[in-house]
């Protein structure tokens, strides 16, 4: 596999922590099995983009009872960010969500997505000087022709600011808990028609670019996050 994508000439991949057979995070072969896929590809000049989500955590994540999982979701992020930190600088909270994944709803509430983020930045904020080189990245939304995110981002702004302790973050850390931003684009699947699809992409990363500055301008501070800084 490293060689697939050293041969298909990308500069970087994604690599999902998944705890799945191994007894915990800290367990020595979970720990054996990411140090030799991270140096495997570092040795190929390839860098790592970390993301851990509902599968680095044992039991998984229960939309229904989402504050049972932050507590372990926020031991799973301080054991694997803080073991492959000197070696992985770029790390992603939650893969995709406000993906319905077979419910009605978003599975991740905005309210709960702006706290993973926020417990993930305090780790990163107490954490000292090894922790501040990181960047953090918010989850990647799921966006699509029916949905662009932009409601649910700006949602995750407005309950990280009112109910939680985003604004602290911004008077303290000098940014909201959040260096860039993730956002996935599955748009104009039945066409090939580069035009249309370059459209549709647009539209898009408009749409989702106006949830974030609403969101980071409602409680009328300066945002931090600048265009740049989403990831697609």
């Amino acid at each position: 596999m490293v060689d697939k994508v050293k041969n298909s000439h990308a500069h970087w991949v994604r690599l999902n922590f998944i705890v799945g057979p191994y007894a915990s995070t800290d367990d020595p072969k979970f720990v054996s099995t990411y140090t030799k896929i991270i140096d495997a590809y570092r040795s190929k000049n390839i860098k790592v983009y970390g993301l851990v989500g509902s599968e680095s955590v044992k039991s998984g994540y229960n939309r229904n009872n989402p504050a049972a999982f932050v507590p372990n979701w926020k031991a799973a992020v301080q054991s694997i960010v803080g073991r492959f930190k000197d070696k992985v600088k770029v790390w992603e909270f939650f893969n995709e969500p406000n993906d319905w994944a077979g419910g009605s709803s978003s599975q991740v509430t905005p309210y709960y997505f702006a706290t993973f983020l926020q417990n993930a930045y305090e780790i990163k904020y107490y954490g000292g000087a090894s922790w501040k080189n990181l960047t953090f990245v918010s989850g990647p939304l799921f966006s699509h022709d029916g949905d662009t995110g932009r409601q649910y981002i700006y949602d995750t702004y407005v309950a990280g600011t009112t109910q939680l302790a985003w604004d602290w973050y911004h008077q303290h850390a000098g940014s909201y808990p959040i260096d860039a931003l993730g956002y996935h684009i599955y748009v104009a699947q039945g066409t090939t028609d580069a035009g249309t699809v370059k459209g549709k992409v647009k539209a898009n990363l408009d749409a989702f670019w106006s949830g974030v500055t609403s969101g980071e301008n409602y409680r009328g501070l300066e945002p931090n996050v600048k265009k740049e800084d989403v990831d697609f």
